[in-house]
């Protein structure tokens, strides 16, 4: 299914705000901390010599990595549903209740819509550049 996402407007800098702590961004950000991606490589055994070839060390990782981030947002995302599902209304302009009744592959269509639109990781970046000063 395909969606037409709107412009992000300053508007929306709230409940994406108040979607990331709910969801757990601190808890996300704790994974990326040094100690924490030492013991991700630990745990996918990419340490070790065991005659993997680097992009198999480096998928392992993604795997594991990608596996704790998505247990932080499973843990949290009832904190956060009735919210993330009017923002990905807003940016879609479908009404709550759409958002919420559509199937699991069209929720996730719409979210990675959003989630890829130009502006949002436009945000971002500027986000990121602001606080690396």
């Amino acid at each position: 299914m395909e969606f037409e996402i709107r412009e992000l407007k300053a508007r929306d800098i709230a409940p994406m705000c108040r979607i990331a702590s709910k969801i757990g961004i601190k808890q996300i950000a704790d994974v990326f901390s040094d100690g924490s991606l030492k013991g991700i490589v630990a745990a996918s055994g990419a340490g070790d010599e065991d005659g993997s070839t680097a992009k198999e060390k480096a998928e392992r990782v993604g795997l594991s990595l990608m596996t704790e981030l998505a247990s932080v947002v499973c843990a949290n995302f009832d904190k956060a549903d009735s919210e993330l599902f009017r923002f990905l209304a807003s940016m879609a302009g479908m009404k709550e209740k759409e958002v919420s009744e559509l199937s699991l592959a069209d929720a996730f269509d719409l979210a990675t819509a959003v989630f890829t639109s130009e502006g949002f990781s436009d945000f971002f970046k500027r986000v990121q550049a602001s606080l690396a000063r």
